[in-house]
């Protein structure tokens, strides 16, 4: 009794398409042993039901096609926010996977109606990729509304693929289909699903390569670097050039960073350590951010900016300057200031760019860096607009300037540059 109450439940929408292959399947096999619910069916085909019956019928007609707007709503708007928000991260590439599988969601649940998902994501993707972008940069103007209707239509593009697939799949899965329907279904998707295996490697590589890169990594470590105690911190792939790499660290160590190069076999073809360690780099790569961030955090209050970025530039060649630096030593400004003495460059945000402005700038970090006895043979200083409009960011520089000529004003005035 419980399976006819269900079966009467489900013939309207078996006959009227809106039901699932599993409703239908279920329908169609227990009419087959029921004299009672087949005469149903046949009734309702033949619309012989009752005024009250029909009354119910469309009302639950109504409710289901109600829960499928819904469904189409939430699958539009989960495509475009997926695509919205991941297009520029590292996350990107995932698009070609999650899109087209909100597309084959679409046609599973929607099948006829699904195309208005596809409509659905190319015009909120577009518009929504529109504004982020204007948002981010009006000064593009046309060119935002180009590039986030180029967007909705990658997008539209792949939740198409996205229903072809979920069309093959109703295709391969229902019993009702002719036997070479379902064939070439099957023989389609599984090309498909080939061609994703393809690019999630050439993206990401593989489960066995990466297996293979950590074992010859490990190898590779144990030969070249014996008792050196050193953890496997990062595996990563490149996907340019279809290889490796692998970031050993030391225990106890600040700028023991060792990394390691496989080719396209996953075996180690070398690593950085006689310039990364050994030379000294990573130290003065570390000494010399935290020397930059030093003079710029007393910079911020001469200048009474926050927003400033600058680095200082040595006389020494790269090979002799990274040797100045013994593994994990501390920070000494004294020493660092000695180093860096060809060249400092300085960019500052500013409400007003002019040159009396930028000239103002100069003679403050000059005097400052003078004091500190921070002394270089050249001075390169920028001011930007700190809140530009649709007319474009504005700059105004003055590049390389000597430093015993820097209290000239008329020498200053000759090297700016718009």
């Amino acid at each position: 009794m419980k399976n006819c109450d269900l079966c009467k439940d489900l013939i309207p929408l078996v006959a009227d398409g809106l039901a699932s292959r599993e409703s239908e399947d279920f329908v169609e096999k227990h009419i087959l042993i029921c004299p009672e619910c087949r005469n149903y069916y046949q009734d309702y085909s033949r619309d012989g039901l009752g005024d009250y019956e029909k009354m119910e019928d469309e009302r639950i007609i109504k409710n289901i096609k109600k829960n499928l707007l819904i469904r189409g709503v939430i699958l539009a708007l989960l495509g475009s926010l997926v695509g919205m928000f991941t297009v520029n991260t590292e996350y990107v590439f995932y698009n070609i996977l999650l899109i087209p599988l909100i597309g084959g969601l679409s046609y599973y649940y929607l099948r006829k109606k699904s195309y208005l998902v596809l409509i659905g994501v190319f015009l909120i993707s577009s518009l929504g990729n529109t504004m982020v972008m204007m948002v981010a940069d009006p000064s593009y103007g046309l060119g935002n509304i180009k590039a986030g209707f180029s967007m909705g239509l990658i997008y539209g593009a792949l939740v198409f693929i996205g229903l072809v697939l979920g069309l093959l799949f109703v295709k391969l899965t229902t019993r009702k289909e002719k036997l070479w329907i379902r064939l070439l279904s099957l023989i389609l998707a599984s090309g498909f699903l080939v061609y994703v295996l393809i690019l999630l490697n050439g993206f990401y590589g593989n489960p066995i390569s990466k297996a293979l890169a950590k074992k010859n990594a490990q190898a590779y470590i144990e030969e070249r670097y014996p008792g050196e105690k050193l953890s496997l911190d990062k595996l990563a792939y490149n996907f340019k050039d279809g290889s490796y790499y692998a970031i050993y660290l030391k225990e106890g160590s600040v700028d023991y960073r060792l990394n390691l190069y496989f080719d396209q076999k996953s075996k180690v073809r070398g690593d950085n350590y006689e310039e990364a360690i050994g030379g000294g780099f990573n130290t003065y790569l570390r000494l010399s951010e935290a020397f930059n961030e030093d003079v710029l955090g007393d910079l911020k209050t001469v200048l009474a900016s926050d927003k400033l970025f600058g680095y200082f530039t040595s006389s020494l060649n790269s090979e002799k300057l990274y040797s100045e630096f013994q593994l994990d030593e501390s920070y000494n400004r004294k020493k660092m200031a000695k180093l860096m003495d060809e060249s400092f460059y300085i960019n500052i945000e500013r409400e007003q760019v002019d040159f009396d402005q930028l000239y103002k700038d100069l003679i403050e970090v000059y005097n400052f860096l003078e004091e500190n006895k921070l002394e270089v043979k050249k001075l390169s200083i920028a001011i930007s607009e700190k809140d530009h409009g649709e007319s474009g960011l504005e700059i105004l520089a003055a590049n390389d300037l000597s430093w015993d000529k820097i209290r000239d004003k008329d020498y200053v005035k000759s090297k700016v540059e718009k």
